[in-house]
């Protein structure tokens, strides 16, 4: 009974792929059906990320009204509801300390790291130095700074987030 049913799944999945339909590469080469199923998972990758991207510049167009102090507001909450502990930690230490006294530009540096389009622990590794930085933020001056702080010369304890 097993073999009968494994076969029939084995045509089923060969049928699917005999019904899709012939693409070529650039140079010429034919694609196999797995090829085929690879390049269809990369367009509709690349359309996701698109609409991603699109919804997120959108809402940072909303926020261009915002005010200096509703800014510094909204990024302090950023900075404390990461979602990791470990970004929690970091940076909700780093804006108590610096947000305050930061300006327009460098506030909107600031929320361009943490609110990038880049994973979580992305950010955590580049700030404790563990990978490698991309160049548009290695070149960011509020990167550095916060870099800097991350790697906590003084030895603070820094275990639990500061108080509003």
């Amino acid at each position: 009974m097993n073999r009968i049913v494994l076969g029939l799944r084995r045509t089923n999945l060969l049928s699917r792929f005999n019904f899709t339909t012939t693409r070529y590469l650039t140079d010429g080469k034919k694609l196999t059906p797995e090829e085929l199923e690879i390049e269809k998972i990369k367009e509709n990758e690349a359309k996701y990320f698109q609409n991603v991207k699109n919804s997120f510049d959108n809402l940072q167009k909303s926020r261009s009204s915002e005010s200096l102090e509703e800014k510094r507001s909204r990024l302090m909450y950023q900075s404390r509801k990461r979602g990791t502990l470990e970004n929690g930690l970091l940076l909700s230490h780093f804006s108590a300390k610096y947000l305050p006294g930061m300006d327009e530009y460098s506030l909107n540096e600031f929320d361009k790291i943490i609110n990038g389009l880049h994973n979580e622990w992305d950010l955590y590794y580049w700030l404790t130095g563990a990978t490698r930085i991309p160049e548009d933020v290695q070149s960011n001056k509020v990167f550095q700074l916060m870099k800097e702080y991350s790697a906590n010369q003084n030895k603070e304890s820094r275990i639990t987030q500061p108080d509003l």
